[in-house]
């Protein structure tokens, strides 16, 4: 894997192994019950032709519940995790933050949607690090199940649901129990998501949503519109 001239050739080996057992219905949010695991390691040296050395090891797992009171009702609920080091002298190996200011008419014609594992109600990017984890809890319950498009247009409406959501974590470079508040951050908030297929191809699911973030480094509350996969 290349890099900038001045910082020198990385070469990489990678190593990942993922499970999942997670089921999605037709009129669902989302996936409703099951959960899903992902777990990678890079590891960089002179033995895969580096001139730099790296590790790091990154943990990703999903998991949904179907709650009884509703249907398709879900609790839906994500946790990452990683670590590196290394003399490798990127500054942070790991983010967290909100979504990016990208505008959704450049993200959709990338077809590169957003992550879904965002420490909303914060900065992109605002926190930065060597390890980082991050908690993610939606509670996801459908609104409108339209099914349906505009005259001839080439838009079509699939449904309209919410979510209620709390995210916590930060990235830093090295975690201490006793300064956890300093290092770990909460971000509450709500959010409409609109699942329409464009162009009859391509679906993609768009989030206006408000977030704020539960801190002292957080900045005023948020309003956004983004291009969004969901976890």
């Amino acid at each position: 894997l290349p890099v900038r001239p001045h910082q020198g050739l990385l070469g990489v080996a990678h190593l990942g192994y993922s499970y999942g057992n997670a089921e999605t219905t037709l009129y669902g949010v989302g996936p409703e019950k099951g959960f899903t695991l992902g777990l990678g390691a890079d590891y960089a040296s002179s033995a895969t032709a580096s001139e730099h050395t790296l590790y790091s090891l990154l943990l990703r797992s999903t998991a949904y519940v179907l709650l009884p009171w509703a249907r398709h009702h879900v609790l839906a609920l994500g946790l990452s995790a990683g670590t590196s080091g290394g003399t490798y002298p990127r500054r942070g190996m790991f983010f967290t933050g909100g979504f990016t200011e990208e505008s959704v008419f450049d993200t959709f014609l990338s077809n590169t949607l957003q992550s879904a594992f965002v420490l909303r109600g914060y900065e992109p990017r605002q926190f930065r690090g060597r390890q980082f984890a991050l908690l993610n809890a939606e509670y996801r319950l459908p609104l409108w199940y339209a099914d349906r498009g505009v005259s001839t247009l080439p838009v079509y409406l699939r449904n309209v649901s919410g979510a209620v959501f709390a995210d916590y974590g930060g990235a830093f470079d090295r975690f201490e129990p006793g300064a956890a508040s300093d290092l770990l951050h909460l971000g509450v908030g709500a959010e409409l998501w609109f699942q329409l297929s464009l162009g009859y191809f391509a679906r993609t699911t768009f989030r206006l949503g408000w977030a704020r973030g539960v801190s002292p480094w957080a900045p005023p509350p948020q309003t956004y519109f983004v291009a969004a996969s969901a976890f």
